[in-house]
């Protein structure tokens, strides 16, 4: 599956410990609310055991912070974007997950 797109974006709402609610800026003064679900990382719903810490800890990394995005197509993405994340250091958000043991390595 290869990128199709890099974008800036800022989060507006997490949803659960692997997906959160973004503000897109798509160009040209184009801003759109799209729904990202991050890829490589697979974290607890938040109904679940650990869900609510995953949840909470999303939100302290990602909220109010500039974030680039890479998109990709994913036949099971259903409404939302798979993507790459990537913290303003050029970290990998699925990897701060991970290390801080608030998800597992998906297959990417």
């Amino acid at each position: 599956m290869d990128p199709v797109y890099i974008y800036r974006a800022t989060c507006h709402r997490v949803i659960d410990g692997d997906t959160f609610e973004a503000t897109v800026d798509l160009g040209f003064r184009v801003l759109a609310r799209i729904t990202v679900r991050i890829r490589g990382v697979d974290a607890p719903e938040h109904n679940q055991p650990g869900g609510s810490e995953a949840t909470y800890f999303l939100s302290s990394v990602i909220e109010n912070v500039p974030l680039l995005i890479r998109s990709y197509k994913d036949r099971q993405s259903f409404a939302r974007w798979v993507c790459d994340v990537y913290l303003p250091n050029g970290t990998p958000l699925d990897e701060t997950i991970i290390v801080n043991k608030h998800g597992v390595k998906m297959e990417r």
